[in-house]
């Protein structure tokens, strides 16, 4: 599970700093991938986090790392005889590794606390704002 959130992650960042490079807004700064990274794990805004404590998930900020760790090294998730007792013990150690040196190999600017907004939707909520959008009825498509 921790490498498709981290997978899903992974895109989202890259969605964020593709639409932040057409907008023009951040002219001569270096948002990147990373920089939407940090933000998720350092400055989760309140109605995220809320929502997210809502679902039962409490160290989201350790979950984001992790899969964003994991996900940087592996762009598939090797079966699971391939890695070995000990790494599985201490996986979270070499995740919290691999998320940091992601962060020290790209040169990118660092995020202000609220310098971004963004929402957070389950999968079911957001098939429901996408009908009302087009106007059906949720289940009669």
């Amino acid at each position: 599970m921790l490498y498709y959130i981290g997978k899903d992650i992974t895109r989202w960042t890259e969605q964020c700093a593709e639409t932040v490079a057409i907008s023009g807004a951040f002219e001569g700064r270096r948002i990147r991938p990373e920089t939407f990274a940090v933000f998720l794990v350092q400055h989760v805004p309140a109605h995220v986090r809320t929502k997210l404590e809502g679902w039962g998930v409490l160290d989201f900020c350790s979950l984001f790392r992790r899969s964003l760790g994991l996900h940087a090294v592996f762009h598939e998730l090797p079966a699971s005889e391939s890695f070995s007792p000990g790494f599985l013990r201490r996986y979270h150690r070499y995740l919290d590794q691999w998320f940091e040196q992601r962060l020290k190999d790209a040169p990118f600017d660092r995020p202000q606390e609220n310098e971004f907004t963004f929402d957070l939707y389950a999968s079911g909520e957001y098939t429901l704002m996408l009908e009302q959008s087009w106007g059906t009825e949720p289940g009669n498509s």
